[in-house]
């Protein structure tokens, strides 16, 4: 690679950053808008830098954790609109908890109620 060593191919960032990723979800990430377009070699290859595979690193732990690539970008604007202010995503988060919780307690009504059920028969 004839670049600064800073950057990385889109292959060479999915290495680094691992979990499974791989370009084709990093161009999807691209389209989406999850990821800002990267810098262009003169042989038109992806070109990324650190501040991507923080970014990365980030939409891979949120969406390991359940996060819906909406609500990750989500996330990530408020980050982006507030640097340094983690209350905005704190709350997010805690509101994606919230969620969650509502949805776990509705699924342990359902399996009392299938427990019931299989009970009977």
């Amino acid at each position: 690679m004839t670049q600064a060593k800073s950057h990385l191919t889109i292959k060479e960032l999915t290495e680094t950053v691992g979990g499974k990723v791989t370009p084709r979800m990093v161009r999807q990430y691209h389209e989406l808008g999850l990821l800002t377009p990267p810098q262009r070699s003169r042989g038109n290859y992806r070109l990324y830098d650190d501040a991507d595979v923080q970014r990365l690193r980030r939409i891979v732990a949120l969406k390991q954790q359940g996060f819906q690539l909406s609500h990750i970008q989500k996330l990530l604007d408020i980050q982006r609109e507030t640097p340094g202010n983690a209350t905005a995503v704190v709350e997010q988060l805690q509101q994606h908890y919230q969620m969650l919780m509502r949805q776990l307690v509705q699924l342990r009504q359902t399996t009392i109620a299938m427990e019931g059920i299989l009970g009977r028969d």
